[in-house]
């Protein structure tokens, strides 16, 4: 059995905010995370379950400066 796919409104709606926004971050999580491939029909961006919790895991950790800050290393 094959997972749903969400359009990228569904991303948006997780991480609050526009589809616009939604694009650049998922960009963003791409670059980050090589591994994460989305599936296009056409111009619609869609992507399953696991593939929303792996954008929203590699914009948590997008940056390490910040935690090695806050550990004062």
């Amino acid at each position: 059995m094959t997972d749903a796919l969400h359009p990228r409104a569904t991303l948006a709606a997780r991480l609050h905010c526009s589809e616009r926004t939604a694009r650049r971050r998922l960009l963003d999580a791409m670059q980050a995370d090589p591994g994460l491939r989305v599936v296009r029909r056409g111009r619609t961006i869609l992507l399953s379950e696991p593939q929303i919790q792996r954008v929203i895991r590699a914009l948590e950790w997008r940056s390490t400066s910040a935690s090695a800050a806050m550990s004062g290393t």
